[in-house]
């Protein structure tokens, strides 16, 4: 895939890495890994997935990448309210531990796809908002959502070259987004450190945006014009940021310490390190929640507005399609069983046709 120019995912149930020799080939890769990981609750194991014992090879897992400089995983959880939606608390503290090696966690409400006769489970309904309250709880309160699709600053990315976050540019009421941030002793809402809210934030960020919308299209920008856009994002910092509570002090107390970080970065040390060592923000975690579709609550103009899709082979026509990511699951099974039946043969060369 990478020979292709392609950003590579891999998304895995993470069992195979507790194998130590594996684990290093796949990090070696240079792969983006989401590994899927429920919580510590064994009995979210037992109950949905049939294997108890997979909490310990995933943790397992985790341990053998965590070895590695290059190993970051998003961890992807599926959250039923009624087995562990309580045990979000714990699970942020196990997060902060391996703060390390897990740079995000994207949530994802219980689907319920599953045929009667094959799990005899009919819990409430878990939603979006039930997770964002999960997470809000968990940590305090003061989180504040926003919509994945109103992060998408397309303009700006293109005039300075920064890499596009997935699943963006999709239906409001899809994927919903925050930072947590490490004061070193628990996850804390990003809102701690700001003045104002996100909303607002995002808000302007998406003005300054359409302001260069012109420039991005010509695919011609000046210097002078990027300085004045770089003013305008300083602006914001500027507008929005606590830097009081981001040192834990106020007046001139944070003053005097933040021209000690400054001092401490023009001579020479990396901004990272001097943020992390000097302030309240010790690290980031992202939180992305993915509602899935399911049987009951499918919105077609939600998947008439997803940007973000499966790619398979249609058999009859020899073709490759797409369909909408969340709804994949409900059609895999037959689009992969022909798959290979047609393909996954000794001796087939026929390929695609062109």
């Amino acid at each position: 895939a990478k020979s292709y120019g392609l950003s590579v995912r891999l998304v895995t149930n993470g069992l195979k890495l507790a194998d130590p020799v594996y684990c290093e080939k796949v990090v070696s890769s240079g792969a983006s890994v989401l590994i899927s990981f429920d919580g510590l609750k064994r009995q979210m194991y037992e109950k949905l997935r049939a294997f108890p014992g997979a909490l310990d090879l995933k943790l397992k897992a985790l341990e053998n990448i965590s070895k590695h400089k290059k190993g970051k995983v998003i961890l992807m959880t599926v959250i039923d309210k009624n087995i562990n939606g309580d045990d979000m608390p714990k699970f942020l503290d196990y997060c902060l531990k391996n703060s390390k090696v897990i740079r995000g966690i994207f949530p994802m409400p219980l689907t319920h796809v599953w045929a009667e006769s094959r799990l005899g489970y009919k819990p409430d309904r878990t939603t979006l908002e039930d997770i964002e309250k999960i997470v809000n709880d968990a940590v305090d309160g003061k989180v504040q959502f926003v919509p994945l699709g109103s992060l998408e600053f397309k303009n700006l990315a293109r005039l300075f070259k920064l890499k596009h976050l997935p699943f963006l540019g999709v239906h409001p009421n899809c994927e919903s987004f925050t930072l947590l941030l490490s004061n070193g002793n628990k996850y804390v809402s990003f809102s701690n450190f700001m003045k104002g809210d996100l909303y607002s934030l995002v808000e302007e960020i998406r003005k300054l945006d359409r302001s260069a919308e012109k420039y991005a299209r010509k695919g011609q920008c000046g210097i002078f014009r990027k300085a004045l856009l770089g003013l305008g994002v300083g602006r914001l910092v500027l507008k929005y940021a606590n830097f009081g509570a981001m040192v834990n002090a106020k007046g001139l107390k944070a003053a005097v310490r933040w021209m000690g970080i400054f001092g401490a970065i023009l001579t020479g040390k990396k901004v990272k390190d001097v943020i992390k060592d000097r302030t309240l923000m010790k690290g980031i975690l992202q939180v992305l929640i993915l509602p899935f579709e399911d049987n009951a609550t499918q919105e077609s103009e939600r998947l008439e507005h997803c940007a973000s899709g499966y790619a398979y082979i249609d058999t009859k026509t020899d073709t490759v399609k797409s369909i909408p990511g969340c709804i994949w699951e409900r059609y895999k099974e037959a689009a992969l069983r022909d798959n290979a039946i047609k393909y996954n043969k000794k001796g087939y060369d026929k390929g695609l046709a062109r």
